[in-house]
């Protein structure tokens, strides 16, 4: 039984919120005792290959990630460690609100309407065996979008973060990822 909608693939329903943290633990905290989100699952290194700038040039993108479940949404939270070149990590790296996500049927397609809408891609890179993108909406919506193509491994995660927060009781609020 899939646990994303068609509505969600295919209409670009936005599944996560993205912010920047300097510490993953102490940020998931105040998100469990402030916002009810959770529980976080943290990831001190994220695995990411063929990390490429807008350009299609080689590129570093090094990150920690926590997330966990706030209502509908995934709340991730990001300690960026390192990014390359330095236009894209001035964008990358600011503190506070970076990006919303989002699954699409069709991630060439969904490419090439944002850059057309005034949303270059920013970094784009392999995670998995998905390609994931960043487009630069900053001037268009204001924010990052992250746009990715439907896999299950990807969903597995999305479902196991959720299934987490049903029911939960405030405890254990910080764990590893799975």
């Amino acid at each position: 039984m899939a646990f994303l909608t068609d509505e969600q693939i295919n209409d670009r329903k936005i599944v996560q919120v993205a912010f920047i943290v300097d510490d993953l633990e102490k940020a998931a905290m105040h998100w469990v005792e402030t916002h009810g989100a959770g529980p976080f699952f943290v990831l001190d290194r994220v695995p990411v290959s063929d990390v490429r700038d807008g350009n299609g040039a080689p590129a570093v993108l090094e990150q920690g990630i926590a997330v966990g479940q706030w209502g509908p949404l995934m709340v991730e939270l990001v300690r960026m460690d390192r990014v390359e070149p330095q236009p894209v990590a001035d964008i990358m790296t600011a503190p506070g609100f970076s990006h919303i996500a989002y699954f699409t049927a069709d991630p060439d397609a969904e490419a090439e309407r944002l850059e057309k809408s005034g949303a270059p891609v920013l970094l784009s890179l392999e995670f998995g065996s998905a390609r994931v993108r960043f487009h630069d909406g900053r001037k268009t919506s204001g924010f990052i979008i992250e746009q990715y193509p439907y896999i299950d491994a990807v969903e597995d995660v999305y479902r196991k973060v959720a299934e987490a927060a049903e029911g939960w009781d405030g405890s254990n609020p910080v764990r590893p990822l799975m």
